[in-house]
């Protein structure tokens, strides 16, 4: 996190795991693993567990809890993450980056398409998109075969920030070969970019929900003290 944001005081970066693992915690199966343990996506409950112990790795958020560590590692933050952003500010290099491709970008449409474990029918929901004719349309997605799909359907009215690798179908974020540097930052850049589209269009996968990073970006466009906190010192 250290390596993208800056906190306001209400989270601590770095910190050793090694010097926590004394302590008492929850899942109480990570008690004195905290330095070792190892997670792993279950799909059981399509979410992260314990290796060893296969226990999910979280807590109940409802209840109060005596132990003095409370472990969650889980993905699918969606609406819930704007909370976390409140309090963090990208780091000076990054947000200049950010402003001035927002800056270069002019008035556009973004598209976000999900389809690695989420699929998206994304040729029939391209069809059912009207764009305003002096609109760009930018497509933030985590599948190399919709971004040519894309090239081919939007012609010269598509920008396209950065490429996408193919990753045979698996999530950027499951695929180990990939540089994780770069993947994270397209990640933020295209989390910016959709929140700060004149005309945001997502849309439900064909697993009948939208993707977790698609409510983020509606939520952080609609909230533009949190962009504008984000993006600025």
């Amino acid at each position: 996190m250290s390596h993208w944001f800056r906190t306001d005081g209400h989270f601590i970066f770095g910190w050793p795991p090694q010097a926590l693992s004394g302590r008492s915690c929850l899942p109480a199966c990570l008690q004195g693993r905290l330095d070792t343990y190892e997670p792993a996506y279950s799909r059981t409950i399509n979410n992260f567990v314990d290796r060893q112990t296969q226990e999910p790795l979280s807590f109940d958020f409802s209840d109060s809890h005596p132990e003095e560590i409370l472990v969650h590692e889980q993905c699918g933050g969606g609406l819930d993450a704007i909370k976390a952003l409140r309090h963090l500010r990208l780091l000076p290099e990054l947000q200049a980056k950010i402003r001035r491709l927002l800056g270069e970008l002019g008035t556009y449409e973004a598209i976000h398409i999900r389809n690695t474990d989420l699929t998206t029918d994304y040729v029939s929901f391209f069809r059912t998109i009207q764009v305003l004719p002096s609109h760009k349309v930018i497509v933030c997605t985590d599948d190399h075969r919709c971004l040519a799909y894309a090239r081919e359907f939007w012609k010269d009215r598509l920008i396209v920030v950065h490429g996408v690798p193919d990753t045979g179908g698996r999530p950027l974020h499951f695929t180990n070969a990939l540089d994780r540097h770069e993947t994270n930052l397209h990640t933020l850049l295209d989390l910016m970019i959709l929140a700060s589209a004149t005309v945001l269009h997502g849309c439900r996968t064909s697993q009948g929900r939208e993707s977790g990073f698609s409510l983020l970006a509606r939520s952080l466009r609609a909230n533009p003290r949190v962009m504008r906190h984000l993006l600025n010192d």
